[in-house]
Protein backbone atom coordinates (compact mmCIF):
# COMPACT_ATOMS: atom_id res chain seq x y z
CA UNK A 1 0.00 0.00 0.00
CA UNK A 2 0.82 3.62 -0.19
CA UNK A 3 2.58 5.79 2.13
CA UNK A 4 -0.44 8.04 2.95
CA UNK A 5 0.90 11.34 2.13
CA UNK A 6 1.81 9.91 -0.90
CA UNK A 7 -1.98 9.11 -1.35
CA UNK A 8 -2.80 12.52 -0.57
CA UNK A 9 -0.25 14.27 -2.88
CA UNK A 10 -1.97 11.94 -5.82
CA UNK A 11 -5.46 13.16 -5.11
CA UNK A 12 -4.77 16.78 -4.75
CA UNK A 13 -2.79 16.93 -7.97
CA UNK A 14 -6.27 15.21 -9.39
CA UNK A 15 -8.15 17.50 -7.76
CA UNK A 16 -6.46 20.32 -8.84
CA UNK A 17 -6.10 18.91 -12.25
CA UNK A 18 -9.66 18.17 -13.45
CA UNK A 19 -11.18 21.62 -11.11
CA UNK A 20 -13.73 23.22 -12.98
CA UNK A 21 -14.72 20.24 -14.46
CA UNK A 22 -17.67 17.50 -13.64
CA UNK A 23 -16.03 15.15 -10.56
CA UNK A 24 -17.31 12.03 -12.32
CA UNK A 25 -13.75 10.75 -12.97
CA UNK A 26 -12.74 11.92 -8.93
CA UNK A 27 -15.69 10.66 -7.54
CA UNK A 28 -14.50 7.12 -8.57
CA UNK A 29 -11.38 7.81 -6.71
CA UNK A 30 -13.51 7.25 -3.14
CA UNK A 31 -14.22 3.79 -4.19
CA UNK A 32 -10.75 2.31 -5.30
CA UNK A 33 -10.11 1.56 -1.48
CA UNK A 34 -11.38 2.19 1.83
CA UNK A 35 -8.52 4.32 2.82
CA UNK A 36 -8.86 6.79 -0.32
CA UNK A 37 -12.62 7.48 0.64
CA UNK A 38 -12.25 9.57 3.22
CA UNK A 39 -9.59 12.20 1.77
CA UNK A 40 -11.48 11.63 -1.78
CA UNK A 41 -14.68 13.09 -0.37
CA UNK A 42 -13.29 16.35 1.49
CA UNK A 43 -11.97 17.40 -1.84
CA UNK A 44 -14.59 16.51 -3.67
CA UNK A 45 -17.00 18.30 -1.27
CA UNK A 46 -14.51 21.06 -0.64
CA UNK A 47 -16.89 23.41 -3.66
CA UNK A 48 -20.31 22.53 -4.00
CA UNK A 49 -21.67 23.48 -6.76
CA UNK A 50 -26.10 23.51 -6.58
CA UNK A 51 -28.43 24.52 -9.54
CA UNK A 52 -31.06 22.18 -9.60
CA UNK A 53 -33.63 21.26 -6.61
CA UNK A 54 -33.06 17.28 -7.17
CA UNK A 55 -29.58 18.09 -6.56
CA UNK A 56 -29.81 19.99 -3.44
CA UNK A 57 -32.47 17.35 -2.06
CA UNK A 58 -29.56 14.99 -2.43
CA UNK A 59 -26.52 17.04 -1.22
CA UNK A 60 -29.02 17.34 2.31
CA UNK A 61 -29.63 13.21 1.98
CA UNK A 62 -25.77 13.21 2.21
CA UNK A 63 -24.82 15.35 4.58
CA UNK A 64 -28.14 15.17 7.01
CA UNK A 65 -27.03 16.93 10.47
CA UNK A 66 -28.77 13.49 12.48
CA UNK A 67 -25.95 13.07 14.50
CA UNK A 68 -25.54 9.31 14.00
CA UNK A 69 -23.00 9.10 10.96
CA UNK A 70 -19.25 10.32 11.04
CA UNK A 71 -19.62 10.28 6.80
CA UNK A 72 -22.00 12.77 7.36
CA UNK A 73 -20.75 15.48 9.54
CA UNK A 74 -16.92 14.85 7.65
CA UNK A 75 -18.89 15.80 4.04
CA UNK A 76 -20.43 19.26 6.01
CA UNK A 77 -16.78 19.97 7.54
CA UNK A 78 -14.90 19.48 4.48
CA UNK A 79 -17.59 22.01 2.51
CA UNK A 80 -15.11 25.71 2.37
CA UNK A 81 -17.29 27.30 -0.93
CA UNK A 82 -20.73 27.20 -1.56
CA UNK A 83 -22.36 28.02 -4.97
CA UNK A 84 -25.94 28.33 -5.41
CA UNK A 85 -28.46 29.01 -8.49
CA UNK A 86 -32.06 30.45 -7.69
CA UNK A 87 -33.84 29.56 -10.68
CA UNK A 88 -37.23 28.96 -9.00
CA UNK A 89 -39.15 29.33 -5.99
CA UNK A 90 -38.37 25.52 -4.89
CA UNK A 91 -34.64 25.83 -4.94
CA UNK A 92 -34.99 29.74 -2.48
CA UNK A 93 -37.42 27.36 -0.30
CA UNK A 94 -34.09 24.45 -0.02
CA UNK A 95 -31.44 27.35 0.68
CA UNK A 96 -32.04 27.91 4.83
CA UNK A 97 -31.36 23.84 5.54
CA UNK A 98 -28.09 23.96 2.66
CA UNK A 99 -26.94 26.90 4.48
CA UNK A 100 -27.34 24.81 7.64
CA UNK A 101 -25.24 21.99 6.13
CA UNK A 102 -22.09 24.19 5.65
CA UNK A 103 -20.50 25.16 9.15
CA UNK A 104 -16.89 25.88 8.17
CA UNK A 105 -18.35 27.88 5.36
CA UNK A 106 -15.93 30.69 3.68
CA UNK A 107 -17.36 31.77 0.63
CA UNK A 108 -21.22 31.86 -0.62
CA UNK A 109 -21.78 32.50 -4.11
CA UNK A 110 -25.72 33.27 -5.15
CA UNK A 111 -26.79 33.65 -8.34
CA UNK A 112 -30.36 34.76 -8.72
CA UNK A 113 -31.68 34.27 -12.27
CA UNK A 114 -35.69 34.77 -12.07
CA UNK A 115 -37.59 37.70 -11.66
CA UNK A 116 -40.17 35.97 -9.93
CA UNK A 117 -40.71 37.53 -6.21
CA UNK A 118 -38.84 35.34 -3.82
CA UNK A 119 -39.00 35.05 -0.08
CA UNK A 120 -35.58 34.80 0.96
CA UNK A 121 -35.53 33.83 4.38
CA UNK A 122 -32.50 32.36 6.29
CA UNK A 123 -34.85 30.76 9.16
CA UNK A 124 -36.51 27.72 7.63
CA UNK A 125 -40.47 27.54 9.14
CA UNK A 126 -41.58 24.80 7.12
CA UNK A 127 -40.28 21.83 5.56
CA UNK A 128 -41.28 21.70 1.78
CA UNK A 129 -42.87 18.25 1.04
CA UNK A 130 -39.26 17.19 -0.68
CA UNK A 131 -37.49 17.34 2.66
CA UNK A 132 -39.76 15.58 4.86
CA UNK A 133 -37.14 13.33 5.30
CA UNK A 134 -35.49 16.17 7.42
CA UNK A 135 -38.33 16.52 10.39
CA UNK A 136 -36.94 14.91 12.96
CA UNK A 137 -34.45 17.24 12.60
CA UNK A 138 -34.55 20.45 14.74
CA UNK A 139 -33.31 23.02 12.67
CA UNK A 140 -33.70 26.23 14.74
CA UNK A 141 -30.66 24.64 16.83
CA UNK A 142 -28.34 24.82 13.89
CA UNK A 143 -27.27 27.87 13.34
CA UNK A 144 -25.79 29.52 9.87
CA UNK A 145 -22.63 29.41 8.85
CA UNK A 146 -20.72 32.82 9.32
CA UNK A 147 -18.90 33.01 5.80
CA UNK A 148 -16.80 36.63 5.22
CA UNK A 149 -17.07 36.36 1.40
CA UNK A 150 -19.81 36.66 -0.86
CA UNK A 151 -20.40 36.87 -4.66
CA UNK A 152 -23.32 37.54 -5.85
CA UNK A 153 -25.26 37.85 -9.24
CA UNK A 154 -28.48 38.65 -9.14
CA UNK A 155 -31.90 39.25 -11.45
CA UNK A 156 -34.07 40.44 -8.58
CA UNK A 157 -33.12 43.60 -6.88
CA UNK A 158 -34.59 42.38 -3.21
CA UNK A 159 -31.46 39.86 -1.84
CA UNK A 160 -28.04 41.55 -1.40
CA UNK A 161 -29.94 43.73 1.70
CA UNK A 162 -31.55 40.68 2.98
CA UNK A 163 -28.00 39.02 2.83
CA UNK A 164 -26.21 41.97 4.56
CA UNK A 165 -28.94 42.02 7.29
CA UNK A 166 -27.70 38.62 8.12
CA UNK A 167 -24.26 38.53 7.64
CA UNK A 168 -22.93 42.08 8.64
CA UNK A 169 -19.43 41.16 8.95
CA UNK A 170 -19.07 40.34 5.43
CA UNK A 171 -15.61 41.40 3.87
CA UNK A 172 -15.32 40.42 0.36
CA UNK A 173 -17.80 41.38 -1.50
CA UNK A 174 -18.18 40.72 -5.40
CA UNK A 175 -21.50 42.47 -6.77
CA UNK A 176 -22.88 41.29 -10.51
CA UNK A 177 -26.20 42.55 -12.22
CA UNK A 178 -29.24 43.91 -10.47
CA UNK A 179 -27.47 43.52 -7.22
CA UNK A 180 -25.43 46.32 -7.85
CA UNK A 181 -28.37 48.50 -7.94
CA UNK A 182 -29.10 47.75 -4.41
CA UNK A 183 -25.68 48.36 -3.19
CA UNK A 184 -25.63 51.96 -5.14
CA UNK A 185 -29.13 53.20 -4.83
CA UNK A 186 -29.49 56.71 -4.10
CA UNK A 187 -32.78 56.67 -1.87
CA UNK A 188 -32.08 54.26 1.07
CA UNK A 189 -34.58 53.99 4.16
CA UNK A 190 -32.83 54.52 7.39
CA UNK A 191 -32.65 50.86 8.27
CA UNK A 192 -31.12 50.25 4.93
CA UNK A 193 -28.65 53.07 5.20
CA UNK A 194 -27.64 51.25 8.82
CA UNK A 195 -27.45 48.14 7.24
CA UNK A 196 -24.40 49.66 5.10
CA UNK A 197 -22.56 51.42 7.85
CA UNK A 198 -21.87 47.95 9.30
CA UNK A 199 -19.95 47.10 6.43
CA UNK A 200 -15.95 47.44 6.99
CA UNK A 201 -14.85 45.75 3.71
CA UNK A 202 -11.53 44.33 3.35
CA UNK A 203 -12.47 43.33 -1.01
CA UNK A 204 -15.04 44.91 -3.06
CA UNK A 205 -15.15 43.96 -6.68
CA UNK A 206 -18.15 44.97 -9.52
CA UNK A 207 -18.70 42.20 -12.39
CA UNK A 208 -20.56 43.07 -15.73
CA UNK A 209 -23.52 45.58 -15.32
CA UNK A 210 -26.18 44.36 -18.21
CA UNK A 211 -28.69 47.18 -17.07
CA UNK A 212 -28.20 50.79 -17.10
CA UNK A 213 -30.96 51.50 -14.18
CA UNK A 214 -28.15 49.16 -12.43
CA UNK A 215 -25.15 51.01 -13.06
CA UNK A 216 -24.32 53.65 -9.83
CA UNK A 217 -22.77 56.98 -10.26
CA UNK A 218 -19.90 58.26 -8.72
CA UNK A 219 -21.50 59.44 -6.33
CA UNK A 220 -23.33 56.21 -4.99
CA UNK A 221 -20.39 54.38 -5.39
CA UNK A 222 -18.29 56.10 -3.30
CA UNK A 223 -21.15 56.48 -0.61
CA UNK A 224 -21.95 52.66 -0.40
CA UNK A 225 -17.91 52.29 0.55
CA UNK A 226 -17.68 54.91 2.94
CA UNK A 227 -18.00 52.77 5.76
CA UNK A 228 -14.91 50.88 4.46
CA UNK A 229 -12.58 53.67 4.70
CA UNK A 230 -9.28 52.44 6.01
CA UNK A 231 -10.22 48.79 5.80
CA UNK A 232 -10.84 48.86 1.84
CA UNK A 233 -7.26 46.80 0.58
CA UNK A 234 -8.76 45.62 -3.08
CA UNK A 235 -10.57 47.38 -5.27
CA UNK A 236 -11.71 45.84 -8.56
CA UNK A 237 -13.36 47.89 -11.11
CA UNK A 238 -13.68 45.95 -14.09
CA UNK A 239 -17.82 46.36 -14.13
CA UNK A 240 -17.70 50.12 -14.11
CA UNK A 241 -17.77 52.04 -17.14
CA UNK A 242 -14.42 54.20 -17.99
CA UNK A 243 -16.41 57.82 -17.71
CA UNK A 244 -17.56 56.82 -14.44
CA UNK A 245 -14.05 55.87 -13.23
CA UNK A 246 -12.69 59.54 -14.81
CA UNK A 247 -15.44 60.72 -11.98
CA UNK A 248 -14.28 58.85 -9.24
CA UNK A 249 -11.73 61.01 -7.87
CA UNK A 250 -13.27 61.77 -4.15
CA UNK A 251 -13.39 58.05 -4.33
CA UNK A 252 -9.58 57.31 -4.88
CA UNK A 253 -8.65 60.11 -2.27
CA UNK A 254 -10.47 58.26 0.64
CA UNK A 255 -9.38 55.03 0.09
CA UNK A 256 -6.73 55.38 -2.28
CA UNK A 257 -4.39 55.74 0.58
CA UNK A 258 -5.25 52.69 2.27
CA UNK A 259 -5.45 50.20 -1.12
CA UNK A 260 -2.44 47.65 -1.76
CA UNK A 261 -4.42 45.82 -4.53
CA UNK A 262 -6.20 48.26 -7.52
CA UNK A 263 -7.97 46.15 -10.58
CA UNK A 264 -8.83 48.73 -13.73
CA UNK A 265 -11.00 48.18 -16.79
CA UNK A 266 -9.58 48.89 -19.95
CA UNK A 267 -9.68 52.73 -20.42
CA UNK A 268 -10.25 54.83 -23.03
CA UNK A 269 -6.74 57.22 -24.08
CA UNK A 270 -9.06 60.54 -23.13
CA UNK A 271 -9.40 59.50 -19.69
CA UNK A 272 -7.38 61.42 -17.78
CA UNK A 273 -6.20 59.67 -13.66
CA UNK A 274 -4.15 62.29 -11.50
CA UNK A 275 -6.24 60.99 -8.47
CA UNK A 276 -4.02 57.57 -8.85
CA UNK A 277 -1.19 59.60 -6.84
CA UNK A 278 -3.23 59.36 -4.33
CA UNK A 279 -2.87 55.15 -4.36
CA UNK A 280 0.78 55.25 -2.57
CA UNK A 281 0.86 52.02 -0.91
CA UNK A 282 -0.18 49.96 -4.35
CA UNK A 283 1.51 46.30 -4.01
CA UNK A 284 -0.63 45.29 -6.84
CA UNK A 285 -2.09 46.61 -10.27
CA UNK A 286 -3.86 44.94 -13.26
CA UNK A 287 -5.37 46.26 -16.27
CA UNK A 288 -8.67 44.17 -17.95
CA UNK A 289 -6.52 45.78 -21.46
CA UNK A 290 -3.30 47.66 -22.39
CA UNK A 291 -2.27 50.49 -19.34
CA UNK A 292 -3.04 54.15 -21.27
CA UNK A 293 -0.43 56.91 -21.04
CA UNK A 294 -2.26 58.11 -18.37
CA UNK A 295 -2.33 55.16 -16.02
CA UNK A 296 1.27 54.98 -16.70
CA UNK A 297 2.08 58.68 -15.75
CA UNK A 298 -0.01 58.82 -13.00
CA UNK A 299 0.20 55.55 -11.12
CA UNK A 300 3.21 55.09 -8.25
CA UNK A 301 5.33 52.29 -8.91
CA UNK A 302 7.57 52.05 -5.47
CA UNK A 303 5.82 49.35 -4.18
CA UNK A 304 4.56 47.54 -6.81
CA UNK A 305 5.14 44.06 -7.02
CA UNK A 306 2.82 42.46 -9.37
CA UNK A 307 1.65 44.33 -12.75
CA UNK A 308 -0.81 42.84 -14.85
CA UNK A 309 -2.32 43.66 -17.98
CA UNK A 310 -3.76 42.12 -21.36
CA UNK A 311 -4.02 42.49 -24.70
CA UNK A 312 -7.79 42.71 -26.15
CA UNK A 313 -8.87 41.60 -29.58
CA UNK A 314 -9.12 45.28 -30.45
CA UNK A 315 -5.81 46.11 -29.25
CA UNK A 316 -4.23 43.24 -31.23
CA UNK A 317 -2.35 46.17 -33.43
CA UNK A 318 -1.88 48.32 -30.99
CA UNK A 319 2.05 49.65 -30.16
CA UNK A 320 3.05 48.32 -26.76
CA UNK A 321 6.15 50.10 -27.06
CA UNK A 322 5.37 53.03 -24.50
CA UNK A 323 5.13 49.37 -21.75
CA UNK A 324 8.43 48.58 -22.28
CA UNK A 325 9.34 52.19 -21.35
CA UNK A 326 6.90 51.87 -18.21
CA UNK A 327 8.30 48.44 -17.31
CA UNK A 328 11.70 49.85 -17.05
CA UNK A 329 11.02 52.69 -13.64
CA UNK A 330 9.48 49.63 -11.35
CA UNK A 331 11.69 49.28 -8.51
CA UNK A 332 10.02 46.50 -7.03
CA UNK A 333 8.27 44.82 -9.67
CA UNK A 334 8.82 40.35 -9.11
CA UNK A 335 6.11 39.18 -11.50
CA UNK A 336 4.79 40.49 -14.50
CA UNK A 337 1.16 38.73 -16.05
CA UNK A 338 0.44 39.13 -19.49
CA UNK A 339 -2.26 37.83 -21.22
CA UNK A 340 -2.33 38.10 -24.85
CA UNK A 341 -4.22 37.04 -28.08
CA UNK A 342 -1.86 38.11 -30.50
CA UNK A 343 -0.22 35.38 -33.70
CA UNK A 344 2.52 33.45 -32.46
CA UNK A 345 4.74 35.83 -34.14
CA UNK A 346 5.91 37.85 -31.82
CA UNK A 347 6.90 41.83 -32.99
CA UNK A 348 10.39 43.83 -31.92
CA UNK A 349 8.35 45.03 -28.59
CA UNK A 350 6.77 41.91 -27.29
CA UNK A 351 10.29 40.31 -27.67
CA UNK A 352 12.24 43.46 -25.96
CA UNK A 353 9.54 43.00 -23.21
CA UNK A 354 10.41 39.37 -22.34
CA UNK A 355 14.28 40.15 -22.85
CA UNK A 356 13.80 43.16 -20.02
CA UNK A 357 12.23 40.81 -17.51
CA UNK A 358 14.77 38.60 -17.71
CA UNK A 359 17.40 41.01 -17.06
CA UNK A 360 15.53 42.67 -14.61
CA UNK A 361 14.45 39.17 -12.50
CA UNK A 362 11.40 39.58 -13.23
CA UNK A 363 8.84 36.40 -13.80
CA UNK A 364 6.75 36.46 -16.40
CA UNK A 365 3.74 34.73 -16.92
Amino acid sequence: SLPLELVLEILLYLFIDIRGKPHKRFASLSLVCKMWTPYAQRLLFRNVRLVHPDAAYSFLEATKPDGKNEANQRLRDSIRTLEVTIMSKKMADVLPFVLRHCPKLHEFVLKIHTKAELNMRFQPKTFPPELEFLSPIKYSDIPLPRFQALRINSDNNKSLYRIIREWPDIRHLVVIGEAMAEFSLNARSPEVEELFSRLHLYEFQTGRITNRSAAPTAGTLRASLTSSIGTLQILDLKGISDGLIGLSGPLFVEHGPHLRSLRLPYLSHHIKLPFLRNCVSLEEIVVYGLPSKHIISNLLLDKIQHASFSTLIAQERTPIRHILEWLHDFPSLSVLSWFTRRASGMDKAEAEIRELCKKKGVRLR
